[in-house]
């Protein structure tokens, strides 16, 4: 193979790659993918201020799906803040009956305030109590949810701050935290697309639902088709660079 027959093949192998993502970034803009949060499983497994889930980037759309249970009956989250900052915050539950009457609470520790307890920290809470539910479809991983509130909070200091969930009862059960506002996706949230669609769903499922399965998914196909396809590529130019440099 002469250098100029892999240097074309190269190329036509770019050309594919990138046509194929442009033509799912259209297709996923059409099903407005491009308003959805970027999904994170927290779940139980953040209880503690050591085990807080970091965040980058504050402004970008997030979503956290947490679980308050008997072994973890607060959830962590923390990012860095700059003083004057707005923090877009939603708070909901996935539209489940045993959570209907859940009403979780959520503490914004400031830098200032590193020391103390949540529940020390009245001033800073966020109460969900006696909020109505309101439903809200989320059409790219087909699930519905109620939302309890939405504030926008002025950051007053530069540091660490620390979002927590809990409920002054020690009542159990599920919610989600949204953040950010600007709509923004990379490469690595695409190609974990499929088995995040299919976390979210069990996130949002219970016994009377049934089971959620990755493959029912309406966007499971054309997006296994295209990591599928990543990879071809990224295969096939890695062995003409290959044979080239022989």
């Amino acid at each position: 193979m002469t250098v100029l027959t892999t240097f074309k093949n190269t190329w036509l192998l770019k050309i594919l790659f990138f046509s194929l993502i442009s033509l799912t970034i259209i297709t996923l803009t059409d099903v407005h993918f491009v308003e959805s949060h970027v999904p994170y499983m927290a779940l139980d497994e953040n209880e503690t201020l050591e085990k807080a889930l970091a965040l980058d980037e504050i402004q970008i759309s997030k979503v956290i799906y947490q679980i308050l249970n008997e072994s973890a009956e607060q959830s962590w989250i923390t990012f860095e803040g700059k003083s004057g900052q707005i923090l877009h915050l939603e708070i909901g539950l996935p539209a489940l009956e045993q959570v209907r009457d859940f009403r979780p609470t959520i503490v914004l520790i400031e830098p200032s305030d590193p020391n103390h307890s949540p529940i020390e920290l009245t001033q800073s809470y966020v109460s969900t109590d006696g909020a109505r539910l309101t439903p809200f479809h989320e059409p790219f991983t087909d699930t519905n949810s109620w939302v309890l509130t939405k504030r926008e909070i002025s950051l007053t200091e530069t540091g660490r701050y620390y979002l927590v969930s809990l409920d002054e009862e020690k009542n159990t059960g599920k919610l989600w935290v949204a953040i950010g506002k600007e709509e923004r996706f990379g490469m690595s949230d695409i190609a974990s697309l499929p088995s995040s669609i299919w976390e979210v769903r069990k996130f949002h499922e219970n016994r009377e639902n049934g089971k959620s399965s990755p493959w029912t998914h309406k966007f499971f196909l054309p997006l296994l088709v295209l990591l599928i396809a990543i990879g071809t590529v990224a295969l096939s130019i890695l062995v003409l660079k290959l044979k080239k440099s022989n």
